[in-house]
């Protein structure tokens, strides 16, 4: 290159300069340049750790035979992949459901802790296990006195008639009978 040239070079350098975006721009790179330096010295660092990590095969062996043991025990075959996916592709309906599973076990910790709040839990459930308990007491003694009994009654047309007199009969027989209708009504619904 000629001294002109050079001149020529250096004026046309002088007069960018002279622009007052490109010495705003010049400005700051200067500014920022220890930030820069910081920046690429450490993403050379980290191109230095990985560069000399790949050529320690001695390290990548033992890496890839700990991949592959770990594979291995882990039963992972397409099978296993497949039913992955499905679980993936399931998720957005079982996190809505499995956070309202979560809010519920959180009330009932918080609800087990108060006195208060187990005390009125059991007098609402009492009378529901003090019926049914009531209610299996019954059936073990008719059980009893069924097995008891080995003989077979006789049965006429006459005892019918006065077991029907019988109120517990009655109240039963109108629990059947409601139970019939109700399902008559659900059988036409569905119809």
């Amino acid at each position: 290159m000629t001294e002109t040239a050079e001149g020529k070079g250096f004026a046309e350098v002088m007069d960018s300069l002279n622009n007052e975006a490109n010495m705003e721009s010049l400005l700051y790179l200067v500014n920022k340049l220890p930030d820069l330096a910081k920046t690429v010295k450490t993403a050379d660092e980290a191109l230095t750790f990985a560069q000399s990590t790949l050529n320690d095969k001695e390290t990548m062996n033992q890496l890839f035979e700990e991949a592959e043991t770990k594979l291995e025990a882990s039963n992972l075959n397409t099978d296993t992949l497949d039913a992955l996916f499905r679980v993936l592709h399931l998720l957005p309906e079982v996190v809505p459901l499995l956070e309202k599973l979560v809010d519920i076990s959180e009330f009932v910790k918080e609800a087990a802790k108060d006195s208060d709040s187990i005390e009125m839990l059991l007098d609402e459930v009492s009378p529901i296990t003090n019926s049914f308990n009531l209610t299996v007491d019954v059936l073990k003694e008719t059980n009893h006195r069924v097995q008891a009994d080995d003989q077979l009654p006789h049965v006429s047309i006459f005892k019918l008639l006065n077991l029907l007199k019988d109120p517990s009969v009655r109240k039963g027989y109108k629990y059947v009978q409601t139970l019939l209708n109700v399902l008559s009504e659900e059988n036409k619904k569905e119809a």
